[in-house]
């Protein structure tokens, strides 16, 4: 079950930065902004992946612990990224 999760995690990454280049042709210009936007992905993609561990560990068997765990991954994924994530929530 982790390898594919794995897989299906590194092909969005992959999928998600190539939508990014291409759909963008102003971070192109500015190698800094699109290392930033690729920064920002790649951080909810691993954000998103260790959610999805937790649930498919816990199984059958998931408590207000494991949404608890979630909740707070989110939280410091969208602090990170920072942007109107905060300002919505």
């Amino acid at each position: 079950m982790f390898k594919k999760l794995a897989k299906v995690s590194a092909a969005t990454a992959v999928g998600g930065s190539l939508f990014t280049f291409y759909h963008y042709p102003e971070l192109r210009s500015d190698p800094v902004q699109l290392l930033d936007a690729f920064k920002r992905g790649i951080r909810c993609i691993t954000t998103c992946t260790l959610m999805a561990s937790d649930y498919v560990m816990a199984g059958d068997n998931i408590t207000s612990q494991t949404h608890y765990k979630a909740a707070g991954r989110m939280y410091k994924c969208f602090c990170a990224n920072g942007g109107p994530y905060i300002k919505l929530g």
